[in-house]
């Protein structure tokens, strides 16, 4: 059983990866061989994230009360001592910057954009990194759900993004979240791996088909564009690599 997950995860991460790059790929690797209901079902499932809203903020950098915001926050996190409510703590601060951008948008202020992204990624790289301290593993799950699922929303706010400083910040950040990806599940146990990644595949393989449109964007300079040439590629190839690991391991 869990075998054919993960070959029908494989099987997604190759169909989405393939549907990014050629229509006509895409078409003939469905239809080449049967498919079972059970693959199906589990492809539409993790192959159709949905839609994250997360809102906007009500004080965001370019309110004059913003700095209250950060005391407060400062103390909330002062007195946040246990692991669990660290890695809670750091993942709603890690939200929140991400809705004050989306204000940001709607205010025309995006030239704050890129120092809210880099707040934003010092709480993921706080929360990832307690929840390991803390060797619990729901907690690295619970963290591996919600970079997935901010991956998907930092690709819809770049798409709304004119500002080029800004754009450069957001793409910036989800290479971030990539590499963390990268360097996160290789430290998880194998049962903890394998529940993730059934969880979060279609979020990181339509990932790889954000930096794959982008890769080929006109708007890039030519060595923007070999940088996100040579980021699809590490994203594809260590897609892969979890997904064969893991089949190794299962049938030993």
């Amino acid at each position: 059983m869990r075998i054919s997950i993960v070959l029908s995860l494989s099987l997604l991460f190759s169909m989405v990866f393939l549907a990014g790059c050629s229509p006509v790929l895409a078409q003939d690797s469905t239809g080449s061989s049967p498919v079972s209901p059970q693959t199906i079902n589990l492809i539409n499932t993790t192959a159709n994230p949905g839609a994250v809203d997360i809102g906007e903020s009500l004080i965001a950098p370019n309110s004059p009360l913003y700095f209250l915001k950060s005391v407060r926050e400062s103390i909330e996190m002062m007195f946040t001592t246990t692991p669990k409510a660290q890695v809670a703590r750091n993942l709603e601060f890690a939200t929140r910057r991400l809705r004050e951008v989306n204000t940001l948008i709607r205010k025309k202020r995006q030239d704050l954009i890129p120092s809210a992204m880099e707040r934003y990624h010092f709480y993921i790289q706080e929360a990832g990194r307690k929840a390991f301290s803390a060797k619990d593993t729901q907690l690295q799950i619970t963290v591996g759900e919600q970079v997935a699922r901010q991956l998907e929303v930092l690709q819809r706010i770049y798409d709304q993004v004119g500002d080029e400083r800004a754009k450069i910040a957001i793409r910036a950040a989800i290479f971030r979240l990539e590499n963390f990806y990268n360097e996160f599940l290789p430290k998880l146990d194998l049962t903890t791996q394998q529940k993730l990644i059934g969880q979060v595949a279609g979020r990181l393989a339509f990932a790889c088909n954000f930096l794959t449109r982008e890769a080929t964007s006109s708007g890039l300079n030519d060595t923007e564009k070999v940088k996100l040439q040579d980021e699809v590629g590490k994203c594809r190839t260590q897609g892969e690599k979890f997904l064969k690991d893991q089949l190794i391991e299962m049938r030993k």
